[in-house]
């Protein structure tokens, strides 16, 4: 009887080691099954993430590139803006010259008439 009772304790500790193992295995597969799973929703997070930025990132380098441009031609206008305001400056002080050489005139003719007894028309 002794051999009876140790051949089933030993049988009942191979059947509880066999569902140990048979449970941990199922555990491990699991947890193999729930990390792909996991990695695979991650994923799909990240991409789902990181579209939307990509494109994002695409309109900010387009409109960067529409800043450039736009600074450029700014640019541009301003230095021929400044061309023009150089030309009128230069186009003022011949004016402003020629205005200074017709005003003189005026006085000496002015003068010139009074000297010879009569009244000016002119009494600017």
């Amino acid at each position: 009887m002794l051999e009876l009772s140790t051949f089933i304790s030993i049988g009942s500790l191979v059947v509880t080691m066999y569902l140990a193992f048979s449970i941990r295995r199922k555990n491990e597969s699991e947890a193999k099954k729930n990390d792909s799973e996991s990695s695979e929703k991650i994923s799909a997070a990240a991409v789902a993430l990181v579209n939307p930025l990509k494109e994002r990132i695409t309109d900010l380098e387009i409109y960067t590139k529409q800043l450039k441009n736009n600074q450029q031609q700014n640019i541009t206008l301003i230095q021929d803006l400044r061309k023009r305001i150089d030309n009128l400056k230069k186009q003022n002080t011949k004016q402003q010259s020629h205005i200074n050489e017709i005003t003189r005139g005026v006085s000496l003719l002015q003068a010139q008439v009074k000297k010879l007894g009569h009244k000016p028309v002119y009494q600017g």
